[in-house]
């Protein structure tokens, strides 16, 4: 069988592509498990860390930059077992920080509990409105400035979280020290910086006596657990979740609330509102169904509806999935992630609530140079519109798989990359190189002379979608259908 092939330059294997950020040291068990598939279901990620107890939670990698400043500090004789006394010291200290974190969300959720109970039907109706006016608008940033505005409504005082962040600065300044990642002339300086839906972000920087940088800054995600998502949600009052206290208020008031609905949706239909008269009659229907609903049968569908909503948001969103996307990505993507438009990941603490991260900062990242390819992950992210920050991604939430056989399968996942990783500024001479090195590959999958030549061939088959339709032709995987 003959196929027209171009004179190929000498490509660099896919095994040879490694991780420059990536080590081996004190990776356990856990973090094997996440970086393999992005599918590591919530439920399932707890699960494991009862299981994997002596990880204590820990999934991910240790900086790179904390444990080099370890061993210069300590000498190059030094023992392992030195090094890892402080490693897990240095663990222990951001872990001492997130108690700290935890005491401003007990507070919130405090205020959040007061708030609640100020609600009537006026302000709830009065919500509603604001929030469906919103939805009018195509600038998703409109809507990210309500909901801040609410969650900034049950903020501690400002003298609460300045103090916090000072204690936070002291704790880890104290112990870094400790533990052999700082000099005694080094200082940390921890500032807040946003309160999102699902965990709050803390800058951290680390200065010398000059307040030059020693390492690049970096960002702890605290997470906020689910009961402080879900008092938070009733609050909102904007994700159409009817609750008890809402279902009581429309039977003791329905014609009041029918008539503002009512007004409200004639309102948004003048405005240009799609399908206004449509949604006009399912609001009103659904307020029908509340008001000759029997109490307990309401209660009961709305328990339904709520944890629909919490496992749909838990496939995205978390320190569970957040982890296991940021293990995924970082294992697999075959490169570092300084100089892409993705903040690199480092670990996350499942006991202790948060995730390290890069700070998304040109001046000590660098220039982004290239756009990282979720798609050869079999992954996509739903959020970016709101999480760029210096030309970066900034958050690991929102993803989601979309391919299973590429984000499942590794060997398939392997061999897609490598015919996509073969690019020439000619698009002809690129087609015919991709062309040559599939047909190759299929050739040795198709008579079993590769390891685990199904899964080849699988891979394969996704890949071919990388070739331009009017030239698949030429790969041998179609003649022989």
């Amino acid at each position: 069988m003959q196929i027209f092939k171009v004179q190929r330059k000498e490509t660099k294997p896919f095994s040879s592509i490694n991780n420059k950020t990536e080590s081996i040291a004190f990776k356990g068990a856990l973090t094997r498990i996440a970086q393999k598939t992005p599918n590591v279901s919530s439920d399932m990620m707890r699960a494991l860390k009862g299981v994997h107890i002596r990880e204590k939670g820990f999934v991910g990698i240790f900086p790179q930059e904390f444990l080099q400043a370890i061993r210069n500090n300590l000498g190059s004789s030094v023992s392992r077992q030195k090094i890892k006394e402080s490693v897990e010291g240095t663990k222990a200290a951001f872990s001492k920080a997130a108690k700290l974190f935890e005491e401003i969300e007990k507070l919130t959720l405090e205020n959040i509990d007061a708030q609640v109970n100020k609600l009537d039907l006026n302000k709830s109706l009065d919500i509603l409105k604001q929030r469906l006016e919103l939805s009018l608008s195509p600038n998703l940033n409109k809507i990210e400035k309500w909901e801040k505005k609410i969650r900034k409504l049950v903020l501690p005082n400002k003298d609460i979280i300045h103090q916090v962040e000072k204690n936070a600065s002291e704790i880890l300044e104290k112990e870094l020290k400790k533990n052999n990642v700082l000099s005694e002339s080094a200082r940390v300086v921890v500032k807040r910086l946003d309160n999102g839906k699902f965990g709050t972000a803390y800058k951290i920087s680390f200065l010398d006596e000059k307040n030059q940088k020693l390492f690049k800054d970096k960002v702890m995600k605290y997470y906020k657990k689910s009961d402080y998502i879900t008092k938070l949600d009733v609050l909102n009052k904007y994700n159409t979740n009817l609750n008890l206290k809402d279902a009581e208020l429309i039977h003791l008031n329905y014609d009041k609330v029918v008539s503002s609905v009512g007004k409200m949706f004639d309102l948004f239909i003048k405005k240009g509102l799609k399908d206004g008269p449509i949604l006009k009659h399912k609001v009103l229907s659904q307020i029908d169904m509340v008001k000759n609903m029997p109490m307990d049968e309401f209660v009961s569908n709305l328990n339904r509806r709520i944890q629909g909503q919490k496992i749909s948001a838990e496939s995205k969103y978390g320190i569970n999935k957040e982890a296991n996307f940021g293990n995924y990505i970082r294992k697999n993507i075959g490169h570092n992630l300084q100089h892409t438009d993705l903040v690199q990941y480092h670990y996350t603490d499942l006991n202790s609530n948060y995730a390290l991260l890069d700070f998304s900062n040109s001046k000590t990242l660098g220039s982004v140079r290239s756009s990282v390819d979720y798609k050869s992950l079999g992954i996509e992210n739903t959020d970016m519109a709101l999480n760029f920050v210096d030309n970066r991604l900034i958050d690991y939430g929102g993803f989601i798989t979309n391919n299973p056989i590429l984000s499942n399968n590794p060997v398939s996942r392997r061999i897609y990359k490598k015919i996509k990783q073969i690019n020439y500024k000619n698009s002809e001479t690129e087609t015919m190189e991709r062309i040559a090195k599939f047909n190759e590959l299929y050739d040795k999958a198709i008579k079993n002379k590769l390891p685990q030549s199904s899964d080849v061939l699988i891979g394969l088959d996704e890949a071919k979608l990388l070739i331009p339709e009017n030239k698949r032709h030429l790969l041998y995987i179609n003649k022989d259908m």
